[in-house]
C-alpha cells in the first residue's frame, strides 16, 4: 500500500501541473510528501485548487476623459481586467500639478474582475493646470497598460470649463412671444428673432464618458434668416479627429436651460455654461469625408446606439446681449453630427425654465450629436 499511495499522488501532481511543466514537477512535490504525515499530505488538495502559478493580474485602460466640474477636477476611464482574483486589485489615480509637476491628490480605485468602468472626481485646492495619471501603487502586483494619462486641462477659469457631450431632440412645433436678441460671436455681430424652440440638447455619456454637469441642458431656438458671409476651410478638431468644414448660414440660437420630467423647474444658478449661436455647416471642397463612426449614448431620456453620419452644425459660444462680452474668445466650441439609429426615440414630456421663461416641450425625433471641439488655427 506504502508504495501505491504515492504512485496515484504522483497522476494527480502531474494533471495539476499538465499546463505548466513536465511531470518532474510532481515528482518533486511527491518527494516531499513522503516526508509528511498522512493529514499533511491530504493539504495538497488546496494546493491543486490554486490558480495557476506565474500568472500576473493585468488590467488595460481606454476611453482615459477628465475635466473640470465646478471646483472639481473628474475622471472616468473603461478597463478589461484579466487573471483577477476574488480580492480585486488597487491602482492610483494622481492629480498632477502641470505647473510644478507634483502630486497634488492621489485617489484610490478598486477594481475587480466584474469592473469595466470607473468614475470618480478630485477636489484641489487651488486653481491650476493638471494631468490626470493611473499607475499601480508601490508594492502593486499588476500589469498596467492602456491610456494611462490625460492631455493638460486648465481648471478654474470660465474660459476652460470642460463641456460635455450633448444629444440633441427635435421638439414638436411651437410658439413663443415675439423675442429680439444681440448676439457677437467670433464671425460678427447681428440681431436675431427667435421663432420657436426646435432643439432640446441634453448632456450624454458617449461610449461611457462620464457626464461632469447632469443639469445644464441646452434648447435652440429657430431664427430668422439673417445675412452671413460664408466661412470656408474652417479646421474643426475633436476626438474623432480634424475635419475641414464650410459655414453656409447662421442657424440655431443655444440657450443654457434647465430641465425636468416631472414638474417645472427652478432657474439655473450661475455660472452657465455659454450660449451657443450654431451655423450650418458642410464638409470643405477637397477636405476628407467623415467616416460613418458607431457610439453609444446615455442620457437623462434613453440609452442607444447610434451612428453619426457627419458634421451638421457647428456651435460658437456667442455674447447674448451683452452679458458675456468674453464669450466670442471662448475655445470650446460643439461641433453637432447628424445621426442616424434603429432605435425609434417614442414621444417624450419635459418642462424647461430659461431666460425666456418656463415651457413645457414634446421631444419628437432623436437628432444630432454634439462634441466639445475646437478651432485649430
Amino acid at each position: 500500500m506504502g508504495k501505491r499511495r504515492p504512485r496515484r499522488l504522483l497522476v494527480s501532481v502531474c494533471a495539476a501541473f499538465a499546463h505548466h511543466a513536465s511531470c518532474s514537477e510532481g515528482r518533486r512535490l511527491v518527494n516531499f510528501a513522503k516526508l509528511l504525515t498522512v493529514p499533511a499530505v491530504l493539504l495538497l488538495s488546496g494546493v491543486m485548487a490554486v490558480p495557476a502559478f506565474g500568472q500576473t493580474p493585468s488590467a488595460t485602460i481606454s476611453n482615459l476623459l477628465a475635466g473640470c466640474k465646478g471646483n472639481k477636477v473628474c475622471f472616468g476611464f473603461d478597463v478589461v481586467t484579466t487573471d483577477f482574483g476574488a480580492s480585486g486589485q488597487d491602482i492610483a489615480v494622481d492629480l498632477i500639478n502641470a505647473n510644478t509637476n507634483t502630486v497634488q491628490e492621489t485617489l484610490t480605485e478598486h477594481l475587480t474582475a466584474a469592473t469595466t468602468h470607473v468614475a470618480d472626481c478630485f477636489t484641489p485646492s487651488v486653481p491650476a493646470k493638471f494631468t490626470v495619471k493611473i499607475r499601480v501603487p508601490a508594492g502593486g502586483n499588476l500589469n498596467l497598460s492602456g491610456t494611462l494619462t490625460t492631455d493638460i486641462l486648465s481648471c478654474g477659469t470660465p474660459t476652460t470649463t470642460t463641456l460635455d457631450h450633448f444629444q440633441c431632440y427635435e421638439l414638436k412645433p411651437a410658439t413663443i412671444p415675439p423675442t429680439t436678441v444681440t448676439v457677437e460671436d467670433q464671425f460678427g455681430t447681428q440681431k436675431l428673432t427667435l421663432r420657436f424652440p426646435h432643439r432640446l440638447c441634453a448632456p450624454a455619456e458617449k461610449n461611457h464618458e462620464p457626464v461632469f454637469d447632469p443639469v445644464q441642458h441646452l434648447v435652440a431656438y429657430d431664427t430668422l434668416r439673417t445675412p452671413f458671409t460664408k466661412q470656408t476651410g474652417l479646421s474643426i478638431a475633436n476626438q474623432f479627429g480634424t475635419t475641414t468644414i464650410d459655414l453656409t448660414r447662421r442657424d440655431l440660437l443655444m440657450v443654457p436651460t434647465a430641465k425636468s420630467l416631472m414638474a417645472p423647474p427652478p432657474p439655473l444658478q450661475p455660472p452657465t455654461i455659454d450660449h451657443f449661436q450654431c451655423y450650418r455647416a458642410k464638409r470643405a471642397r477637397g477636405g476628407p469625408k467623415f467616416p460613418k463612426t458607431n457610439v453609444s449614448i446615455v442620457d437623462q431620456f434613453e440609452s442607444a446606439n447610434i451612428t453619426l453620419v457627419r458634421p451638421y452644425r457647428l456651435c460658437v459660444p456667442t455674447n447674448k446681449n451683452g452679458e458675456d462680452p468674453t464669450a466670442p474668445t471662448h475655445p470650446v466650441l460643439l461641433l453637432c453630427y447628424r445621426s442616424k439609429s434603429a432605435t425609434p426615440l417614442g414621444t417624450i414630456e419635459a418642462h424647461i425654465n430659461n431666460q425666456f421663461g418656463l415651457d413645457d416641450l414634446t421631444l419628437i425625433h432623436r437628432r444630432e450629436l454634439c462634441l466639445p471641439s475646437v478651432l485649430q488655427p
